[in-house]
């Protein structure tokens, strides 16, 4: 096997030998180093060993974007390996799978509210009404469309805000902060948008594409739970304790003893 250092002339010079369909020429400095040339006149640097009683070969790259230098350190470090009982191929298969996993994991950690809503609602549309279902749309609808009755635009659902937000960066603070600006105009709703949004995190951690995205604080640190609003009784939807017993009398004097004594079963069971 004829062996010279290798110099940018001397590599450009190379030729595949007439009737072969390539030929190598080995590097007299840094062994296993070798210049493959084809019948069509394609050069790459290769490298070959000896591995567990066989022969290996790598190419490590066209001649024209890899220097001498820099496919010498390679082919060292190839050696290097191989001579530790390594395969470079395996070593770069496992590098690529870790690669791989961690610019999907750095694309599932990006994943926003947004990204992950509709695959929510549709897991959920068949175990829930279509009522239900539609409020799940409106309150994550960003506003904005003009009203199909009456003039203006459709206002932006409560959980709009949260639409754009990371769900890594859903954070008890994050939750904390929305909840505090919406129920400053429409308490009732936010409290309704919260539960949507808690009953949303809880399918999430079930789900293995999503689970441990979300930080176990988004919907249970204290700031949250001081935010959430508090649901109060309008004036005249409760009876008041010096209420009960005109309410007992009037009762029982209907007329349908079905529907008397079914108010009194509601009122006593608590199934009001």
């Amino acid at each position: 096997m004829d062996r010279a250092n290798f110099t940018a002339e001397r590599v450009a010079n190379f030729e595949c030998k007439r009737d072969k369909q390539q030929s190598i020429y080995w590097d007299g400095k840094t062994p296993g180093l070798g210049v493959r040339v084809t019948a069509n006149g394609a050069k790459s640097y290769i490298f070959e060993s000896r591995l567990h009683g066989k022969t290996l070969r790598l190419t490590i790259g066209n001649v024209r974007t890899w220097t001498i230098a820099k496919a010498q350190a390679e082919a060292t470090r190839f050696k290097t390996l191989t001579d530790q009982g390594n395969d470079p191929r395996i070593l770069a298969a496992a590098q690529r799978a870790k690669s791989d996993a961690a610019r999907a994991e750095d694309k599932r950690q990006g994943l926003t509210l947004a990204d992950v809503w509709p695959v929510y609602l549709e897991a959920r549309k068949s175990l829930w009404s279509p009522r239900y279902y539609l409020d799940h749309v409106r309150f994550a609808s960003l506003g904005g469309q003009r009203k199909k009755r009456g003039e203006g635009v459709k206002v932006a659902g409560p959980l709009a805000p949260l639409m754009p937000v990371s769900l890594s960066e859903l954070t008890g603070t994050t939750v904390a902060t929305w909840l505090k600006k919406e129920k400053a105009s429409r308490p009732t709703v936010a409290a309704t948008a919260f539960r949507i949004l808690r009953s949303f995190v809880g399918w999430a951690a079930d789900v293995p594409e999503y689970r441990g995205i979300i930080p176990p604080d988004a919907c249970n640190a204290r700031a949250v739970r001081d935010a959430v609003p508090k649901s109060r009784a309008k004036e005249g939807d409760s009876l008041q304790r010096e209420q009960l017993p005109g309410w007992f009398a009037a009762v029982r004097k209907l007329q349908n003893p079905v529907i008397s004594v079914g108010a009194r079963l509601n009122l006593t069971s608590s199934a009001r």
